[in-house]
């Protein structure tokens, strides 16, 4: 077995970037974005979330999906051409902060799992050319060659975004035979492209590594990258169920949600998901508890609301079983801990009283 074999497909370590670009294009075409994302765990709002991770399963199915629901053969190049450095991510908004091609492509080479990739790939010099070659992170054909498709599509979309739309590679190479829609992958790229080759890969002239990206500035770009570059996080690899049941619940607390909401949501039996629950070695009740309590430290901490209105905002009725249930998740009352922190809230507990 592979490395790509041995990660598992239901480990939620994946930003949706994907999912996020191929409902905007099913959209455009008059699809349900909604309908589309129904029991997959997740919802199109919570795609706003920047903190979402979800799995390559849940990826899976999303893309059979609008496969299905659009027939567009060469749905992966469509894709890549749909991508901008802002569909990446921070990566994609770092690489602007860079000086050259080359710096920005480095960069995101370095952090292409937080910019959301099922592919990965290594980067390697050879007689003036630079050589991409790619992998898929997922042993899967019946994914391959869109995943190979949307990521060298989407590599020579974003060049030319940065560089000018006279880029093209010098050629693009697929280890699979040509598809019916052979001829899109020519137009795409603008270069020989080869089927049937030993692996997948793009080759580009050097020269271009040198270009300077336009509006750079030395003082203004470094701080900014060095400022987005703190900002990324490595993935955790939670559970994909895990995830999706968490999701579901931040989207959910003052609506009284309850474990067979979640079920019908999910497309599981009320059993099935406590028993996969179980398996994951939590309850209902402990991952409800999580996010009551991540959301009452957070209001406590970086707002000014009062206790009662924290309560209501969690999900509780009565200000005592809130006490309670905080003193238990904690240890401390909500009134200590908000004595604890520094008096530099503004209006309504949004630092520095902005809005």
């Amino acid at each position: 077995m592979n490395v790509q074999e041995g990660v598992r497909h239901g480990c939620a370590d994946v930003p949706p970037m994907l999912i996020r670009t191929l409902l905007r294009i099913a959209q455009a075409k008059g699809a349900s974005p909604t309908r589309l994302c129904l029991g997959l765990g997740f919802s199109p709002d919570d795609l706003c979330n920047q903190e979402l991770r979800v799995s390559y399963r849940q990826t899976r199915e999303l893309t059979a999906r609008v496969r299905a629901e659009l027939n567009d053969p060469a749905l992966g190049l469509t894709a890549g051409q749909a991508q901008s450095p802002l569909s990446w991510g921070l990566p994609g908004l770092t690489m602007l902060t860079c000086r050259t091609l080359g710096q920005a492509m480095v960069f995101c080479a370095d952090h292409h799992h937080e910019a959301g990739s099922l592919v990965s790939h290594r980067l390697d010099s050879h007689s003036g050319f630079l050589l991409v070659e790619a992998t898929p992170r997922f042993h899967d054909p019946t994914m391959e060659s869109l995943l190979i498709e949307e990521f060298f599509a989407a590599i020579v979309t974003v060049v030319r975004t940065l560089v000018g739309s006279s880029f093209a590679p010098a050629m693009v190479e697929f280890a699979h035979a040509p598809p019916p829609h052979a001829q899109d992958y020519r137009r795409v790229f603008g270069c020989q492209v080869r089927f049937n080759m030993p692996a997948h890969r793009l080759l580009t002239a050097q020269h271009w590594l040198s270009h300077e990206l336009p509006g750079w500035d030395p003082y203004g770009c470094d701080a900014m990258r060095q400022s987005l570059s703190t900002l990324l996080k490595p993935t955790d690899g939670r559970d994909d169920l895990l995830e999706s049941s968490l999701t579901w619940l931040r989207g959910r607390l003052n609506a009284n949600p309850s474990l067979p909401d979640l079920a019908r949501d999910l497309n599981l039996g009320e059993r099935t998901l406590r028993r996969r629950l179980a398996a994951l070695g939590v309850s209902w009740r402990e991952l409800y508890d999580r996010v009551r309590c991540d959301r009452a430290l957070a209001l406590l901490q970086c707002t000014a609301l009062p206790v009662d209105e924290v309560a209501s905002a969690t999900g509780f009725d009565d200000i005592r079983a809130f006490r309670r249930a905080f003193k238990r998740w904690t240890g401390e009352l909500p009134g200590t801990l908000r004595q604890r922190l520094p008096a530099s809230l503004g209006p309504r507990g949004v630092p520095g009283g902005l809005p």
